[in-house]
This record gives C-alpha cells, structure tokens and sequence, in this order.
C-alpha cells in the first residue's frame, strides 16, 4: 500500500479513529503495529530485517550508556547496518562485476544465479538507526530505554519507506512525550496531503507517461528533446519525491507530530552547496553530519583542498541511491561542481565586489548555471547504462535540432508544469517547497483543496505509479 491508493487510504482512517480516543501508551502500540502491518504488506520477510536493526541498535544504545566497551558496540552498530544494506542493496552488483572481472582475465565463471530482492526503505531506516547510535555515542542525545519507544522512531510509517530521515533528537523525544491535536494540525496535515498528492497524481504520474512515451519511440533522438527530456525528468523527480515528503508529514500532522522539511526550492539554487542544501535536506545533512564533517576535521580549515572532500562524500551520496555506475558518477560529478563552486567562492565574491552594477543579475545568473548542471547530470542519473547517459550527454552539448513533435511535446509539460507555479502563487508560497502553511484563510484554503482534488480526479495519472524512491 502507498500514499495514493484507496486501500491504504481505508487503513490510515480506521488507525486514526482508534489513535484519537487513545492515550500516549496505547498511540504508540497502535503505530507501532499499524507501521508492521503496513510494512509487512511489501514483503511479510523484510519485517526481520527492521527487527534486527532495531534490536541491534537499542542494544548497541544501551551498552554505550556504560563506560566500558563502547566504541565495540558503535562498531558492531555501523558493521550490522552497512552489512545488511551493503548485502541486500549492492549484492547483485557486486556479483555481477565479479563475473565480469575474471572473463575479462579470460577465466570462466558460472552466472551466480542467487538475485537478492532490495527489502524497500532499507536505505533509509538503516541510515536513521546508525545516525541514533552515533549520536549516543557522541553523547549528544541519552540512549532510549523504552524499547517500544524505539522501535516506533524507527518504523513510524508514514517515513517509513522513503523518509524524511529524522533524526534522535527530533522525532524520539515527540514519540516520548504525549501528543495534543490542534486544529492547526488538522489543517496543515490536510493541507500537506492534499498539496503532495497532487503534486504525485496530477503532475508526476502524467509526466511520467510522457517520459515513458519518450524512451519508448526515442530510436533516433534529437538534441532539443533530449533537453526537454532531462528537464521534464528534473519535474518528475522533484514532484514525485517531495510529494511523498509532503503526505508523510501532512499524515504525521494529523497525528500530533512534526517530520522534518525535506526540500526547500531546490531549482532556485544560486550554486551546488545551496542546491544540496535544499533537495533531500535529510539525507544531504546526514552525509554533511556523519561523512564530510569527520573528515574535514582531519584536515587544517585554511587548506584549499578541503572543499574536495565533497568528491568522496557525494560520490557516497550518489552510490546510496542504487548499485549502478551512473549513480556514483552522478555524485562524482555534483561532488566535482561543490568542491569547484567553494575554491572559486572567494575570486567569484571579489569579482562582484567590483561590479556593483552587475550584482543584481550575479543570483538569477546562479540560478540558471546551478539548474543546467542538474539537468545535464541528470541523464546520469536516470539511464539504465553508461552508454545511454554519455550519448544523451553528448546529444544535449552537439545537436540542436528538434523532432516534428517537439513543439506539442514541450505544450505537455508546460501544461502539467504550471499548476506547482499557479497554486504556490496563489497561497503565498514559494514555489518548489514544502512545508509551508497557505496564507489563506479556511473558506479560501477549502476552496483550493476542492480545486485540486476536482483537477486530480478529471486528469489524474492513468494508473497509481509506485513512488520513485521506493526504489532507493
């Protein structure tokens, strides 16, 4: 069950109706259980997984609340969780690349015919239990003792299978404490909902026939498209994933607790730092907290190869999303634009420093390079081989030719583009964030509400499409 479809839509209404009436301590075996049924209807056999992280990981919390032995139990933490997403995310690739190593020696080797099936949101709970014991033992937050309480800020379902990746001091201590529903709660989970699921139904579902449309009659294409291509893709991931963001925390509202803004205007990035700071904050803070931060502090603050320590992190970043080549140059690259973006900073500050009058034009002008990098790394990230994403590189940089359907083509985008435009407009919103409460009253934000759903239930997508990033 996802977020769009009517059975899940069934099952979040009878689990609120019995949350509401409930004290703290039956809430919590209520989300608790309602988060295991939901998880186990991917797969009953991946609940094993989550259950031994969660109980390597309170017991790594609580053996580091002791003086001795801790650094072996924060091992034994990073060991377990990377072992269990290293073997069911990368195992294939791994294998495969085995395979293909020793026929390049001109040694035969049996195809390993075991294919390991990715237990879904293993890269997220995984990432959420090691930043816990981390920060237990950095002493930043006291291990929790209350093992429900635990195991629910592991497997709260609404960011169970895609996140938002919260973190100890955020989520554990609301889990902890007993929740009040307001009206506000009520209203901005409402809100959050209704705005992400359009945002999943109207925009990324029909774009996504548009780009299914694109690779399947592609045979021959041509620079321009390719463009609109990356560019449509951009808007895909954009909705789609920051959609699924929005309803985990409008569902949370309703339930007394507050996730964690996961985008904040990505595509109006003036440089890569800012974008990465502004698209899948969780995760690129993680990486920020837990990889760059430690390695930086090896290295003297004065060095100018510093900022090149983003190369190995979002070369990280990019293998997190998935065992494929084109993911871990995708991250090479953007690790490439950050580190070159921060040893320019200071001769890029000193050249608008002297002309004043160009100042004004310094941020759009960011805009635009910071999102033409995105869209041109992007085949990258989307191609199924190397291939595929270096020759529609090399199509976006040498051909500038159309097809006959380019003009029709761009009209598709720009029509199921706009509404994100329109309606962050219309209630005072910035646009490409999430998060933030329409400055409308009730009559007027009901009103919008009704539009939205009108809009979705006239030219939804043709059919319920799983969320992109259940596939990371």
């Amino acid at each position: 069950m996802q977020f769009d479809q009517v059975d899940f839509w069934i099952f979040f209404a009878a689990l609120y109706a019995v949350y509401l009436v409930l004290p703290r301590l039956g809430q919590n075996c209520l989300l608790l259980l309602g988060s295991y049924l939901l998880y186990a209807t991917w797969n009953p056999w991946f609940l094993l997984l989550i259950l031994g992280s969660t109980l390597v990981d309170y017991a790594a919390g609580l053996g580091m609340s002791r003086e001795t032995h801790r650094r072996e139990w924060l091992i034994t933490s990073i060991i377990v969780n990377l072992g269990l997403l290293g073997t069911f995310k990368y195992f294939n690739w791994f294998a495969d690349g085995f395979v293909d190593l020793m026929a390049m020696m001109g040694l035969s080797v049996d195809t390993i015919t075991v294919r390991l099936v990715v237990p879904i949101g293993i890269s997220f709970y995984t990432f959420q239990t090691m930043a816990y014991s981390i920060d237990v033992y950095q002493r930043r937050v006291e291990p929790c003792r209350n093992f429900l309480d635990y195991a629910l800020f592991v497997s709260f379902f609404p960011q169970l299978l895609a996140g938002p990746i919260e973190r100890t001091r955020r989520l554990l201590p609301q889990i902890q404490q007993s929740r009040t529903i307001t009206l506000a709660h009520i209203r901005d989970g409402q809100w959050l909902i209704v705005w992400g699921l359009f945002k999943k139904v109207f925009i990324a579902d029909n774009l996504s026939g548009y780009l299914n449309t694109y690779h399947a009659t592609a045979s021959l294409p041509h620079g321009f498209d390719t463009w609109l291509f990356a560019m449509t893709g951009s808007i895909v991931f954009f909705c789609d994933f920051s959609a699924y963001s929005d309803m985990a925390r409008g569902f949370a509202k309703l339930m007394g607790i507050d996730l964690s803004i996961n985008f904040d205007r990505p595509y109006l990035a003036r440089n890569p730092s800012q974008l990465w700071n502004r698209w899948h904050i969780t995760l690129s803070h993680w990486f920020r907290d837990y990889v760059f931060a430690p390695l930086a502090s090896r290295t003297d603050k004065r060095s100018r190869w510093r900022a090149w320590l983003a190369l190995p992190t979002m070369g990280l970043v990019g293998l997190w999303h998935g065992a494929q080549w084109t993911f871990v140059i995708w991250g090479l690259a953007w690790g490439t634009a950050i580190a070159s973006y921060q040893s320019m900073r200071p001769a890029l500050s000193s050249i608008a420093e002297r002309t004043p009058a160009m100042s004004r034009w310094w941020g759009p002008l960011g805009v635009v390079v910071t999102f033409s990098l995105w869209t041109a790394f992007g085949p990258f990230f989307v191609r199924g081989s190397l291939e595929d994403a270096v020759g529609s590189l090399v199509l976006m940089t040498s051909d500038f030719t159309h097809s006959a359907d380019f003009r029709n083509d761009v009209l598709t985008v720009v029509y199921y583009t706009l509404p994100i435009f329109f309606v962050s407009y219309l209630v005072k919103m910035p646009p490409f964030r999430t998060g933030d409460r329409p400055a409308l009253g009730l009559v007027n934000q009901t009103v919008v509400t009704l539009i939205l759903v009108l809009a979705m239930l006239v030219d939804g997508g043709n059919r319920s499409r799983e969320f992109i990033y259940f596939g990371f």
